[in-house]
């Protein structure tokens, strides 16, 4: 894993500003900000092909919208069971608390706990998920969980490895995006897709290479 690499490849291709900024102002503007997913989805592809540079243009914006649509589709799949629980929690404390607050907070931890515990295993899930569908750009990949799971197991240690870069990555980008009145985060999330994309077709390659005898 070159984790170095996946934080500054994109900066080869020559107009990388552009496609930065293009990336960061759609990823802004509800629904229409699919397509920067699914740009990070066409990067990622890329990346297992052999071709890191140059960055995915704009060219394909339909394409791109309904790769990154697929792609929350599956991410709100995977949510159902939190967004349930949540809904039922609801209603329950609310029966609750005519009768006792101590429950009701006892309550509201257990399930804010489970929704918790459910989100980490989400973020840790979802990737394989994502990059089964970039492989085979079948949508039904998100949910071939005996795949993905034998897939987190074979790669763990460089799926743990992109997992927590990735996060980091997200917080530098918030944190650096937000220093200039918020605007820079305009550069800075598209960055951090780009990042997650290239740590993540590192891991898939890594994956793929043949063994040494």
């Amino acid at each position: 894993m070159n984790i170095e690499r996946s934080f500054k490849y994109m900066f080869e291709d020559e107009d990388w500003l552009q496609k930065l900024l293009i990336g960061g102002l759609v990823s802004i503007v509800p629904i229409v900000n699919f397509a920067a997913i699914g740009w990070g989805i066409r990067a990622f592809k890329n990346i297992t092909e052999g071709q890191e540079t140059p960055l995915p243009d704009w060219s394909n914006f339909g394409e791109y919208f309904v790769k990154g649509l697929m792609t929350f589709l599956a991410a709100l799949v995977y949510s159902l069971p939190i967004i349930i629980l949540s809904c039922l929690a609801g209603l329950i404390d609310g029966a609750v608390a005519r009768n006792s607050y101590e429950s009701t907070g006892i309550f509201s931890l257990c399930t804010g706990l489970v929704s918790t515990l459910y989100g980490l295993v989400i973020g840790v899930l979802l990737p394989a998920g994502l990059t089964k569908y970039v492989v085979t750009d079948e949508f039904a990949s998100f949910f071939r969980f005996g795949e993905m799971f034998s897939y987190i197991k074979d790669n763990l240690s460089n799926y743990a490895i992109a997992v927590i870069i990735s996060a980091i990555a997200g917080i530098l980008a918030s944190l650096v995006g937000g220093l200039v009145c918020g605007v820079g985060i305009i550069l800075t999330a598209p960055w951090a897709t780009l990042v997650t994309s290239h740590l993540f077709a590192q891991v898939y390659n890594e994956s793929n290479k043949p063994a040494v005898a």
